[in-house]
């Protein structure tokens, strides 16, 4: 910050720029975050920091004005970061992507791999979660990407899901490959997701047939009704 006030700098009653303090962490990241009481003593924490942070800033702000009656950019670098940090601390501040793909469990455990029947196109839609794993608004304006391992066996694009939300289409161009990948990344820098995918057949019964080649049959007296 400058200025051309011969005794800038040089009252030492003058107030340092107070730095903003971090947010505490919220109840549901919280390992006994398990009551009521454990909520408002987190709100609590957020008032109490950002009373005692205004206070200073107002403090600073009036030094600032006796030298420099201007918005400096520093003051108004702080002003947005209080925005920004009041506004993570209500809604959450998404910090990875994720699809959502449905969990398959074969003898307890996950598979790590989403099955698409080579015979169907798939839409896939894209969310994003903050660091433990809570969903959260995607970032305004953000641009999400992706990119297929082999795209000559899975073609992969970013369109819209039936409610217009991101979302993955893939459509398999094969009629079998396993362990393709699937790498969905964003503009705002979130960390990106990575999802193994397997093309398989379709093997879900559509037709009821009789096995008349292995039919079994027992006597009976023949009966008295003459036909058709």
């Amino acid at each position: 910050m400058a200025s051309d006030h011969p005794d800038y700098g040089k009252d030492d009653r003058r107030r340092r720029r107070p730095v903003m303090p971090a947010p505490p962490t919220p109840p549901r990241e919280h390992p006994h975050a398990d009551s009521w009481d454990n909520t408002r003593q987190w709100l609590h924490q957020i008032r109490d920091g950002l009373a005692l942070y205004c206070d200073e800033l107002i403090d600073y702000c009036q030094d600032v004005a006796a030298f420099s009656p201007g918005l400096d950019e520093q003051t108004a670098e702080f002003r947005w970061r209080l925005a920004t940090w009041l506004f993570y601390s209500v809604v959450g501040h998404p910090t990875h992507i994720a699809l959502s793909i449905p969990q398959v469990s074969r003898k307890g455990q996950t598979m790590p791999n989403f099955e698409v029947m080579n015979d169907a196109v798939y839409t896939v839609t894209i969310k994003t979660t903050n660091s433990a794993g809570t969903v959260e608004p995607t970032p305004a304006g953000d641009v999400f990407t992706a990119v297929s391992s082999n795209p000559a066996s899975l073609r992969v694009a970013v369109g819209t899901d039936a409610a217009g939300n991101p979302a993955v289409v893939m459509t398999p161009l094969v009629q079998a490959s396993p362990g393709l990948t699937v790498t969905v990344s964003d503009s705002s820098g979130l960390a990106q997701f990575v999802q193994i995918v397997d093309i398989v057949a379709d093997v879900a019964d559509t037709n009821i047939i009789l096995d008349v080649a292995d039919a079994t049959h027992v006597s009976q007296p023949v009966p008295t009704a003459p036909g058709p």
